[in-house]
């Protein structure tokens, strides 16, 4: 599918086109795990775009550069593709995507919080996911319930992460997020990892105090 893309992209002979080839070419490596080649094709349809910009694609172009760069823990790249992903899906109609992005900004900003303790990072990483909820909320025929889901599950594990036992506050906001990814999740297709996910911060805090009784299972 890929290589048919790539060849009506150049029979097209337009920038946008072909770089919708090379993504169509890197987003199938990096599904088969060959993040060099991903890569590679990633950079060449920027390349391409570099002539005639089209936010849409670039958006998805740098999500899919700052996907890869998460494999290899670049901090710097990390950082920087998250950023331009998601300045460039602010400039689309593609809630689904910007809530994608939102939460790349959010997963970058945990990087920055593990290497600094800055408490302006660790902050950010609740922003953004909040961001992502707040589109949900405004757009919710136009966000896929596992880019929300998503967020609420990264919700609950900061809570969990990042407050002590004794928080009562944080507790309440772990559980209320890990019930809601479950029941978001609950009759989407491909939900089972967030499912799962779910039960294991609900699990965690019964654990902790040694009671399953509002341990729901969907």
């Amino acid at each position: 599918m890929s290589d048919s893309a790539m060849v009506t992209a150049k029979q097209a002979h337009g920038s946008s086109a072909i770089a919708y080839g090379y993504y169509a070419q890197a987003f199938l490596y990096k599904s088969i795990d060959n993040a060099e080649l991903s890569m590679k094709y990633g950079q060449m349809a920027l390349k391409e775009l570099a002539k005639t910009p089209d936010h849409y694609i670039l958006a998805k172009i740098y999500y899919l550069l700052y996907a890869l760069n998460t494999r290899w823990n670049n901090v710097p790249n990390i950082n920087r593709y998250a950023r331009l992903a998601t300045e460039n899906a602010l400039l689309t109609q593609d809630y689904n995507l910007l809530g994608n992005c939102y939460t790349a900004l959010s997963i970058s900003a945990d990087y920055n919080y593990n290497a600094s303790k800055s408490i302006g990072q660790r902050d950010s990483i609740l922003f953004f996911l909040k961001k992502v909820e707040e589109i949900y909320e405004q757009h919710p025929k136009e966000i896929a319930a596992k880019t929300y889901g998503i967020a609420c599950i990264n919700i609950a594990d900061y809570y969990l992460k990042n407050f002590a036992e004794t928080d009562k506050d944080a507790k309440a906001s772990a559980i209320q997020y890990a019930n809601k990814a479950q029941e978001v999740m609950k009759d989407a297709p491909n939900g089972e990892e967030i499912i799962a996910s779910g039960l294991g911060i609900l699990s965690e805090y019964a654990m902790r105090e040694k009671t399953f009784q509002w341990l729901k299972v969907i």
